[in-house]
Formats: structure tokens, sequence, C-alpha cells
């Protein structure tokens, strides 16, 4: 593991960074925040695309965090960079056309841990914990 890369750092990635991966953001904070562990955390999100690079997210992703309980989420959408893959260990994906595109981009020196987001939904038609499961809150 690089030396300023923390193990306890998650990075949401989807298309544009306006709708799934800030929700997750938002949702993962959230659960962190409760735990009252925020600060060893580095937790974001970040798009393949720059579609909408400076802006928020969509006022339904916003809307729908709030309707959950997730007050004053902010976030403002950025793009994937060649360092996160040296600040996250974790980098969650949301479909495989954004896999392709973050495997692409990662440096063959990193170790980041690239997965779809999926892999670890107890509630998928015959899932099982994948071998190299490793619960990330513990």
């Amino acid at each position: 593991m690089a030396a300023d890369k923390s193990s306890k750092s998650v990075l949401f990635v989807c298309l544009g960074n306006i709708c799934r991966s800030p929700m997750a953001e938002g949702i993962f904070k959230h659960l962190v925040k409760d735990r009252s562990d925020t600060s060893d955390w580095l937790i974001e999100s970040c798009g393949t695309a720059r579609y909408h690079v400076g802006e928020q997210p969509d006022d339904r992703t916003l809307s729908t965090l709030e309707k959950h309980g997730i007050k004053n989420f902010r976030s403002t959408v950025r793009q994937l960079a060649k360092d996160d893959f040296s600040r996250f260990q974790w980098i969650f994906v949301f479909d495989d056309e954004n896999k392709r595109n973050v495997d692409h981009k990662k440096p063959a020196s990193s170790d980041s841990n690239i997965n779809m987001i999926r892999r670890y939904d107890t509630e998928k038609d015959g899932w099982s914990y994948p071998t190299s499961y490793r619960p990330l809150l513990s």
C-alpha cells in the first residue's frame, strides 16, 4: 500500500458523479458518522466522464438522501484522477463500463482494490461472501 493511502479510504465511481456515486458517498459518510470515527476515513465520489464537473449532485439525489435522514450533504462533481489510485484503497464502481474505464486508468503500480459495488450486495441472487471479502467497517 502506498504510504499516503489510508486503509480507511473509499471512492465511489459512476459515469457523471451526479446520482449513484454521490448517493453512495452520502450514505457511507452517514454510516461512518454514526460510528463516530469520521476523522479516520477518506470518503469521496467521482465520475469517469466530465459532463458535470464543478456542479452539485442532481436535486433528486439530494432529496432522496434527505428523505432518508441524510441532511445537508454536499459534494462537488469531479472526474476520476490518476492520484485517486494512490489516495484510495477501495474503489467501488456501479457498472461494467465504468469498471473498464477505471481499470484502464489504474496505474500498474497501484494496489487499490477496484470492485463492482454489487459484489457486496447481500440481497442479490446466489450471493455469498467472496473469498477476498474484508468488512470495510471493521
